[in-house]
């Protein structure tokens, strides 16, 4: 195989490390000539790393340095939001969220000293959240879901697409479950839902993300869902089950924005 052809077939990457600051710059250009770039910059040493068992955590890879774990990070572009690196192990965890975003907190685990932290903290605005490639922004207040696709347009995005079973784990953990009196707030699973942007569409017959025009693949129904209970069920909302309900547009929702990072 010629060097041409491997070029067009796998992203060629140009890494170049600046040790500033405790920063890196790394930047990838793609076969296109795209340019993309992350900035990874060293938060705190921390005894608190992100379990494994989280739908943030990506994967761990042995790297004899710093530049080698954000490395294997920018080969993970655009999932990869962070990375925890141990110097003493040359172990490296990649991470899908960055871990002093709020609510991610939640998710750390103590174990031994001598982990540092390194973020990608300019892909996101303030008040928005990065996960795995996107950017989120959580509005308490609930309204219908014409309202809420009309607040995420204005503000640059649009009501959110899931797209993967992590991305359903991350939103229900992070956002769907109150931090007390879960029992009182959210009696059954139907309540303290959040509207997504699937919506029915007649002449496919089927549920489509609104935003891209895919056809919904996450999240699955919930059992005996859709059933266009009323005959007027056409939005889609996500349970705090992880699972997704047929509801009318009126309904009132929380909703979650979201836009490319």
């Amino acid at each position: 195989m010629s060097q041409n052809h491997r070029f067009e077939n796998k992203q060629k990457w140009s890494v170049i490390g600046i040790f500033l600051f405790s920063a890196i710059y790394m930047k990838t250009i793609s076969a296109e000539g795209d340019i993309q770039g992350i900035y990874l910059h060293k938060v705190s040493s921390n005894e608190a790393v992100q379990a494994e068992t989280t739908p943030c955590f990506i994967k761990s890879v042995h790297a004899s340095s710093r530049l080698g774990c954000a490395h294997s990070c920018i080969n993970h572009f655009p999932e990869c939001a962070a990375v925890y690196y141990n110097k003493v192990m040359k172990l490296c965890k990649l991470l899908r969220c960055r871990p002093t975003d709020r609510l991610e907190n939640q998710n750390l685990v103590g174990i031994p000293s001598g982990w540092e932290l390194l973020e990608d903290n300019k892909a996101c605005e303030e008040d928005w959240i990065l996960f795995a490639g996107h950017c989120y922004h959580f509005i308490a207040t609930g309204t219908i879901w014409n309202n809420a696709v009309s607040d995420c347009n204005s503000r640059g995005g649009s009501l959110i697409e899931l797209h993967s079973q992590e991305e359903v784990d991350w939103v229900k953990d992070s956002f769907l479950l109150p931090e007390t009196g879960v029992e009182a707030q959210c009696p059954t699973k139907w309540d303290c839902a959040i509207w997504t942007g699937a919506s029915y569409q007649h002449g496919s017959s089927t549920f489509v993300n609104t935003n891209s025009g895919k056809t919904m693949v996450y999240p699955k129904w919930a059992l005996f869902q859709p059933n266009n209970r009323g005959g007027n069920q056409e939005f889609v909302s996500l349970t705090r089950s992880g699972e997704g309900n047929d509801r009318a547009f009126d309904k009132v929702s929380q909703y979650l924005c979201q836009k490319t990072k």
